[in-house]
């Protein structure tokens, strides 16, 4: 069967424009420190499939980490103030792959993406015949 892709996101340039520091070191440098930013955040790109989670970025090199959804063990979301008004966040991912935890950072709607992901990992699992065991405390 061939994998299919949900959906490809690239992290947000939102929360940049509201950040005064972001907004004078942009000022001081004439639009270098916003062209920067700009191009580190989009070398990085956020894919989820039916079976894996991929990130690859890098501007010259390139790196791809991914994530088998069947590994994934759990996700959490994290807001600030600015990114709440804004519709931004963090996604962290811990999973039992070898790729460790991932942070997805600076991206648009983080919840309802997380759920996403929350719901194909329990398919994956299922699919799998995988069953978490959690053990008992005294």
């Amino acid at each position: 069967m061939h994998e299919q892709t949900i959906w490809t996101e690239t992290p947000s340039m939102k929360d940049f424009f509201v950040n005064p520091v972001h907004l004078a070191l942009t000022f001081f440098t004439w639009g270098g420190w916003c062209a920067v930013i700009w191009l580190f955040r989009r070398s990085v790109r956020y894919e989820l499939t039916d079976e894996r989670l991929r990130v690859r970025s890098g501007i010259l090199s390139k790196k791809e980490d991914e994530i088998e959804l069947f590994r994934i063990r759990d996700t959490k979301v994290y807001q600030g103030p600015i990114g709440r008004l804004l519709g931004l966040g963090e996604i962290s991912i811990r999973s039992t792959d070898d790729t460790g935890n991932l942070v997805l950072k600076h991206f648009p709607t983080p919840r309802e993406k997380r759920e996403q992901i929350r719901q194909f990992a329990n398919l994956a699992k299922a699919k799998a015949n995988i069953r978490t065991v959690i053990p008992e405390s005294n």
